[in-house]
């Protein structure tokens, strides 16, 4: 008698692993907007595995230092599976429905997308702020803010300890990611723009598409012109504009706005 194959296994949506075509949406709790991120690199720091494994010291990549430090921060998944069929898409928290779906559907298809909410560590809290006005760790939330506050482009994370969050900022330090941008010295403002200008003034962009304090009109101009709502001052010495700069950031007065539509 002829033996009989195994009957065939339902097809099943694959549990979120690192697959750059699962969409991962950040939902940060300490703000108001959504981020996006490659699941690739995402999943690879939120492995249920030790993220340092018993290997040599030689073998640990920069990844693997960096994904021990993040650890710190406590994240709660949420996935739904999206199933598309030829009538009707399916978004379902449960795996086996949708898996039960491909088998009875075979031309069907699915995807799982994982909402993650940062949730709060209880107790004191330090934070690290890598990219915004200034950089640094700090246990006040307000100080965060302030340090973060009117930046297009800012980039923090909170830990449960000092240690661990100071760590984490050395380690960001040795990569050159950090930039004070309120507090850098003035010689790095030195661009062939400013050089050998006639009008040396420092100008201050309050409310624009990047707000900071710029060395040349041309462009504090960039983050103003045509943007309604913005707001700019120039300045006779870089430490009247860093004063100012730092008042309006005190009082809330320093806002991003949104590039103006291409025409």
């Amino acid at each position: 008698m002829d033996q009989q194959p195994p009957p065939q296994q339902p097809q099943s949506p694959r549990e979120p692993e690192s697959d750059s075509s699962l969409e991962i949406i950040l939902l940060d709790s300490d703000s108001n907007e959504d981020s996006f991120y490659d699941a690739a690199s995402t999943f690879a720091m939120e492995s249920d595995e030790d993220p340092l494994p018993s290997q040599n010291a030689a073998s640990i990549t920069a990844a693997d230092e960096l994904a021990e430090r993040l650890s710190n921060v406590n994240f709660q998944d949420h996935t739904q599976y999206v199933v598309q069929m030829s009538s009707q898409v399916l978004h379902t928290p449960d795996w086996s429905e949708a898996a039960q779906i491909l088998h009875d559907q075979p031309r069907s298809q699915a995807k799982a997308t994982v909402k993650r909410k940062q949730r709060q560590p209880r107790g004191t809290k330090f934070h690290v702020v890598f990219l915004g006005r200034s950089t640094g760790v700090c246990d006040q939330w307000t100080t965060c803010e302030s340090w973060t506050s009117g930046v297009r482009y800012k980039l923090h994370l909170s830990y449960r300890t000092r240690v661990a969050a100071e760590e984490a900022y050395a380690y960001a330090l040795s990569k050159g990611w950090p930039e004070d941008t309120l507090m850098k010295p003035e010689k790095a403002y030195q661009t062939p723009l400013n050089s050998g200008q006639t009008d040396l003034r420092w100008h201050v962009v309050f409310k624009g598409i990047s707000p900071g304090i710029y060395p040349t009109y041309v462009e504090s101009g960039l983050n103003v012109l045509g943007i309604t709502g913005a707001v700019n001052e120039s300045f006779k010495t870089l430490q009247v504009a860093r004063d100012k700069f730092q008042k309006a950031l005190n009082v809330g007065q320093v806002k991003a706005l949104p590039p103006p539509p291409v025409a």
